[in-house]
């Protein structure tokens, strides 16, 4: 995965950073998923938080504690995605 690759490459900065940002999108799309009845949207806002929390393990425990969490969150947005075009698609 291009991200899990790329966030090993950064600085401990901009892992925080890019965490961060994860996390916002998270809290966002869990927002509008609630919105429209998703029934995920609690998955969304756990995640959200969890990045928050365990932030520095993941910056400092290397890719055994960052990527399964990556790859968790990288499979909800996906699937929120997926369900926002099924929505639009649907009229």
């Amino acid at each position: 995965m291009d991200v899990i690759t790329n966030l090993d490459k950064m600085t401990p900065g901009e892992k925080y950073g890019v965490i961060r940002l994860l996390s916002r999108r998270l809290h966002f799309s869990a927002i509008l998923a609630k919105q429209r009845g998703d029934d995920f949207w609690d998955r969304l806002e756990r995640l959200a938080d969890r990045l928050l929390r365990e932030s520095d393990a993941m910056v400092t425990g290397g890719p055994c504690i960052s990527d399964p969490i990556l790859v968790e969150a990288a499979d909800l947005l996906a699937r929120f995605d997926n369900a926002a075009v099924e929505d639009v698609s649907k009229g």
